[in-house]
């Protein structure tokens, strides 16, 4: 009888724990088809050679599908904003490219841990040009342009000034109106520059004259200066060195992208494009003064396209992470999580790192 009960009350208790082992062990992480993973073009994270795909992601990816044991297969889309979209409406298990980590993201979907460090990071074309060429351009502005109608005014002035003194007694200033305000213009103005070979024989004449020296060495003065400032102020017009000189530039970036957003909510006006690529070409056609985007992509375009003229200006800001989007409770998230950090430890995501960008991360 105490052998029965005793029984039975095991057979109870095994009952009991039952579902609760079952729920624990949970289904098998993979039933059925692959996994489907959506990606996007974004080198050097993402490359896209005809059906082929390699990059870091896609490397990183495969290192984590080996970890945890699952078959996937590959789906390409266009844009961010459509992986966010296909994972969030169910019709894809993962996706990975570029993907920035953040609170409104996180809403409607889960991310992995961060897997790369990232941020926001401002192209441009430089120019190159000669000394010459900057400064004709900087006398052929319109404040250049009116300083010096200024100055031939003052020089007319002072000529017929002179020649109406001079010409009765001076016989260096002809009483003929033509020859005698030539006579008078050169005077004037190889002595604006320090030099009077026919001097003014009449004491009003030279007071004039007195009067005109230092008059012009006060113009002169003022017309360097003037050129300095000019050249300076166009300078600083066409050089974008941080995020501060892009308001009043034509700035380009990527529609849905983080960058679009940081630039909306700090007031910078910029126009948008469907992918990198498009911006990269409104830049180079001189239609576009600066593109805001993923610091290491566009750090990457600049290294493969071999165009000397491209630079990027400025520290890195709007610090981003990237991770891999999957569902909400997706079932995946968590062994994706430790074949991260597996990675990691064994040092196998820095020799990865290494190969893609040369430096090691901190």
């Amino acid at each position: 009888m105490f052998k029965r009960g005793l029984i039975l009350r095991v057979v109870l208790a095994l009952f009991a724990i039952w579902p609760t082992a079952f729920a624990a062990a949970g289904p098998p992480l993979q039933q059925g088809e692959p996994l489907r993973v959506v990606t996007k073009s974004l080198p050097p994270f993402v490359i896209v050679e005809g059906d082929e795909l390699t990059g870091f992601s896609i490397e990183l990816w495969d290192l984590i599908a080996q970890r945890i044991g699952v078959e996937y297969e590959w789906h390409k889309l266009d844009t961010v904003g459509e992986l966010l979209a296909a994972i969030q409406h169910g019709e894809a298990d993962a996706a990975i490219a570029g993907i920035t980590i953040t609170e409104q993201r996180e809403e409607v979907l889960d991310f992995s841990f961060p897997y790369f460090d990232s941020g926001l990071q401002i192209m441009v074309r430089q120019e190159s040009a000669s000394p010459l060429a900057n400064a004709l351009r900087a006398v052929l502005s319109p404040d250049m342009l009116q300083f010096l109608v200024v100055f031939a005014v003052l020089i007319m002035v002072m000529s017929h000034g002179l020649w109406l003194i001079e010409r009765r007694r001076n016989p260096h200033f002809p009483r003929g109106y033509f020859r005698g305000i030539g006579q008078a213009l050169w005077w004037s103005t190889i002595t604006a520059i320090g030099y009077d070979d026919r001097p003014p024989v009449t004491v009003i004449g030279r007071l004039l004259a007195i009067v005109w020296m230092f008059v012009a060495i006060f113009v002169v003065a003022n017309l360097i200066a003037s050129l300095s400032a000019a050249a300076t102020v166009r300078e600083l017009r066409t050089s974008i060195r941080d995020i501060g000189d892009l308001r009043g530039q034509r700035v380009v970036t990527v529609a849905g992208t983080t960058s679009a957003n940081y630039l909306g909510s700090n007031g910078i006006v910029f126009s948008a494009v469907e992918s990198a690529e498009d911006a990269y070409a409104r830049l180079l056609e001189g239609r576009a003064d600066a593109v805001v985007y993923d610091g290491p992509v566009m750090q990457y375009y600049i290294k493969t396209s071999g165009n000397p003229n491209l630079a990027l200006v400025g520290g890195v800001f709007a610090i981003e992470r990237y991770g891999i989007a999957v569902p909400t409770d997706s079932a995946y998230r968590e062994p994706i999580n430790r074949a991260l950090l597996k990675l990691e430890e064994e040092g196998v995501y820095q020799q990865l790192y290494n190969r893609w960008f040369g430096v090691t991360t901190d």
